[in-house]
């Protein structure tokens, strides 16, 4: 009885890792790929000199819709198969619009300076995303 029991589990286990792996390989690297590149793309947006607050608040809001969509196409996929999981790249993703939305309103920054756009937003994007490969890498299930 204890046999079959575990014999279920890890079946169970297997299949949400094929589950996750499919949905990571089959979809995932493309939308992973296009949403860190339309994060790159809003770089312009940011770096302007002497931002308005409403402007601010538009590229915030771009950024803040980039992340939606990430979310829809591929996160809420992993949270459907396996919720910690989902929770755990959802966290990765909350982390990296925090340090965004900061840095955008951060009136010290000046963002329209190439180094400190890269190093407030640029590394950060980039850091995020090495965190992000290496999170889907390590899944077991």
């Amino acid at each position: 009885m204890r046999q079959r029991g575990r014999n279920i589990q890890r079946q169970r286990k297997v299949l949400k890792q094929q589950m996750v792996e499919k949905l990571i390989m089959q979809d995932g690297r493309q939308v992973i790929k296009d949403f860190y590149d339309s994060l790159d793309s809003l770089k312009g947006r940011v770096m302007i000199a002497n931002i308005s607050i409403a402007e601010k608040e538009q590229v915030n809001d771009l950024y803040k819709e980039k992340f939606s969509n990430f979310r829809k196409s591929f996160v809420d996929g992993l949270l459907a198969v396996d919720k910690r999981f989902g929770r755990d790249v959802l966290k990765t993703m909350d982390e990296l619009l925090n340090v965004i939305t900061d840095a955008i309103f951060d009136n010290n920054e000046q963002l329209n300076v190439p180094e400190k756009y890269e190093k407030s937003i640029g590394s950060r994007i980039q850091d995020s995303k090495g965190k992000l490969i290496k999170l889907l890498c390590s899944y077991e299930g």
